[in-house]
């Protein structure tokens, strides 16, 4: 049953910066209106089932700010966030190497739902822990690339279901040239999520020279991808280059399905009758709905009211998607080889490090 409004879910947000409290005055400007609200608690607030009881941020200045803004207690420290306030659901929006201890530090705290930051962590070692922390079956949590739950992508594979496409035979994501860690989790997720989250056989990545250094099974900095080839159990490939746009296109035997500028609008292209080339263009833009980080929010609770499947596609689909990219660093190790994402190296670490900063 879902929770009502005088019942409404203790939450809080870890991390202050532009994801956790304030959205960029770029993506309210040139985002399509379905990604917003996008700051986590913007989408806190935005949800009727919950409520924002605190922040906390290592930085003074993001974190006063927060506080001011929301109108919620404030904390330098997560761990004294989680004793006081004993929230229920939280949501991770910290750099990346530590974000392992904040999820395992919340679970302990007696959070039950997470939305978190990608990517999830940044070695093998750190994914085996939590891969266990995920197991439990009532633990519900949602990942910060947010296509998967948006509708206009949700409408793209369902179309590319249809019999008229001539079945699904490959799904090219298009983020320009980017690095790994910052900005292909998004690209490995939906590439899953319209390949309907089937098992992926093969791995092939290659990163640009000079954007990493290496030091035995240690990858220091965050790679800019040239080229990342998933193969699939039954034949269908994914594959992530440099083209820019923020597109992405499934390709059938009969024609191909573009999602295009970040989820302003979809089309088709088919044939007439026995034509061979595909002239024949449909075009739907999307609705204008917003939805953002609430979306992943909405998700949460309806896990914690009973929502079992749900729960357990998303850990699969988070989990997954982590795998993935470590096995886009385990491929470039082994010269851009194909490596199976199911056998990674236990010392496999990607610092995910550009300058001072992190993923």
């Amino acid at each position: 049953m879902i929770a009502t409004h005088s019942e409404r879910i203790r939450s809080a947000v870890i991390g202050c910066g532009r994801m956790g409290a304030v959205t960029s005055e770029a993506m309210r400007r040139f985002a399509p209106p379905a990604w917003m609200p996008l700051s986590h608690a913007e989408a806190v607030l935005a949800q009727p089932c919950l409520e924002l009881v605190g922040v906390c941020d290592i930085a003074p200045e993001p974190l006063a700010a927060a506080a001011a803004r929301f109108s919620v207690p404030a904390y330098a420290d997560y761990r004294q966030l989680l004793d006081a306030l004993r929230p229920k659901l939280v949501t991770v929006a910290t750099r990346t190497p530590e974000r392992p201890d904040v999820i395992a530090a919340s679970l302990a705290a007696g959070a039950r739902a997470l939305h978190l930051e990608k990517p999830l962590c940044n070695s093998v070692a750190q994914l085996t822990q939590l891969e266990a922390l995920f197991a439990d079956p009532s633990l519900a949590c949602t990942f910060g690339t947010l296509r998967r739950y948006m509708p206009i992508y949700h409408r793209a594979r369902t179309l590319a279901s249809e019999a008229y496409f001539g079945g699904l035979s490959q799904v090219q994501v298009n983020m320009g040239k980017a690095p790994l860690m910052w900005t292909h989790p998004h690209s490995i997720d939906l590439l899953l999520f319209l390949a309907g989250d089937r098992p992926v056989k093969s791995v092939s990545a290659r990163f640009a020279d000079g954007s990493v250094e290496r030091h035995g099974s240690r990858i220091d900095g965050d790679p800019v991808v040239t080229s990342i080839l998933f193969e699939f159990d039954d034949g269908l490939s994914g594959v992530i280059g440099q083209t820019g746009g923020c597109d992405v296109v499934l390709a059938g035997n009969n024609g191909t399905i573009a999602v295009e500028s970040d989820g302003r609008r979809l089309r088709i292209r088919t044939s007439e009758g026995s034509d061979i080339y595909w002239d024949r263009h449909l075009l739907e833009e999307a609705d204008g709905s917003p939805g953002g980080t609430r979306l992943a929010l909405d998700r949460l609770v309806e896990g914690l009211n009973g929502n079992a499947a749900q729960i357990l596609a998303d850990k699969r689909a988070i989990l997954t998607g982590q795998r993935l990219l470590l096995a886009c660093g385990q491929s470039h190790l082994a010269g851009g080889a194909a490596v199976d994402p199911a056998q990674l190296d236990p010392k496999l670490v990607i610092t995910g490090r550009s300058g001072n900063r992190y993923a």
